[in-house]
């Protein structure tokens, strides 16, 4: 935590030095994460699998300086089968994949309503297997990584966007990942 306090301090100022005193910001920002995809590790079949679902959510806090943005945000996703979450299965054996995540990222403008992503990120992938089955006990698996986050935010107006994110693990023996399409609301709570 300690890292990330400096690093967000450096960025901060690197950005403050960087600039003229104009169109600085400071605000919230609620992200929907809606469709998310993961490479995991499947605990049940033991080996790497590849998973897409639905559903999210996220917050974050903001600093803009002129056209470049820095943020903190944390957020959760899950692989719902259906867009508002709703699963019926009541038989056999249920494999659900779900993250939780905080990061530090930096946007820098690339195209006027274009941002260029990149930044570092903690992920907790969580592997639950719920059965419906005598013979097979359900369980719950953890797996907390470090990786890169990378993506490009699509700036429809100046409160919506709409941002893609990659986040590879480059910490682990086994590659995993998040993808996730964002829609997101920027609340300016400070401005100057």
């Amino acid at each position: 935590m300690k890292t990330i306090l400096t690093t967000i301090f450096a960025l901060t100022l690197f950005v403050h030095a960087s600039g003229q005193d104009i169109n600085k910001s400071f605000g919230l920002t609620v992200s929907l994460p809606w469709l998310n995809n993961y490479s995991y590790y499947d605990y049940q079949k033991n080996s790497s699998q590849k998973k897409s679902g639905f559903i999210g959510f996220g917050l974050g806090l903001f600093y803009t300086h002129v056209k470049n943005k820095i943020s903190l945000n944390a957020g959760v996703t899950a692989d719902s089968p259906m867009p508002l979450g709703v699963e019926y299965a009541k038989e056999g054996t249920l494999t659900k994949i779900s993250s939780t995540f905080i990061e530090l990222i930096y946007h820098r403008q690339i195209l006027k309503k274009l941002n260029g992503i990149i930044g570092v990120n903690m992920t907790s992938y969580n592997f639950n297997l719920t059965s419906f089955v005598d013979s097979v006990s359900a369980y719950h698996k953890t797996d907390n990584t470090f990786g890169l986050t990378i993506g490009a935010e699509y700036i429809f107006t100046k409160h919506i966007s709409l941002a893609t994110f990659y986040r590879p693990t480059i910490d682990n023996n086994l590659y995993r990942h998040l993808i996730s399409v964002d829609l997101r609301f920027n609340f300016d709570i400070w401005k100057k």
